[in-house]
């Protein structure tokens, strides 16, 4: 304890050399999807303001009712939009340091929840094959390192997560689903 865990090393640039495995998997990522959100907002919020003093009100509306749908959406595909790895909140971050102790981090409320084990703690350390919800598969289920690989066939794709918005929006238009492949 006493040792604070930067998430940004390693991350953004390579980390200090300090004997420490850091693991920042999908922290890039996370941070240009962070970007590409701010300038998506100052963009509307510029042509709303823009529309605003230009006394449209048309253009008011329709920046509003785009601005409002859009966010819905957001919130609508949710599930399938981290299936392809656009998540609401940063991944879960690691240090495995020189002395064999292990810190994991964890995002809520905005805070870095951090969790650490000594070496002593540390007594098996396995990959869990987890349901997808909605599946009405189980419990979640311990592999080993050989068969986690041959799991890659059974992850979503794109593919799946565009055909999953398309079924949300017609569940809520009260269409029809489109066909899909049994997610694991």
């Amino acid at each position: 304890a006493g040792r604070a865990m930067r998430p940004l090393w390693g991350a953004v640039g390579p980390g200090p050399k300090d004997g420490m495995l850091r693991g920042r998997l999908g922290m890039r990522r996370w941070l240009r999807q962070c970007g590409l959100s701010v300038v998506l907002l100052l963009v509307g919020a510029g042509i709303f303001l823009g529309c605003f003093f230009g006394e449209s009100l048309v253009g008011v509306i329709v920046v509003s009712v785009l601005a409002t749908l859009g966010l819905v959406l957001l919130r609508l595909w949710q599930r399938p939009l981290s299936w392809i790895g656009w998540r609401p909140v940063p991944p879960p971050i690691f240090d495995l340091r020189a002395d064999g102790s292990l810190e994991v981090g964890t995002w809520g409320s905005c805070m870095l929840v951090r969790t650490e084990w000594t070496r002593d703690e540390i007594t098996d350390l396995r990959i869990f094959r987890i349901p997808a919800l909605g599946s009405g598969g189980g419990q979640p289920t311990a592999i080993d390192e050989e068969n986690a690989a041959r799991m890659e066939p059974d992850l979503p794709r794109p593919r799946d997560a565009l055909r999953e918005m398309a079924n949300l929006c017609a569940a809520c238009g009260g269409g029809a689903p489109l066909q899909q492949r049994p997610l694991a």
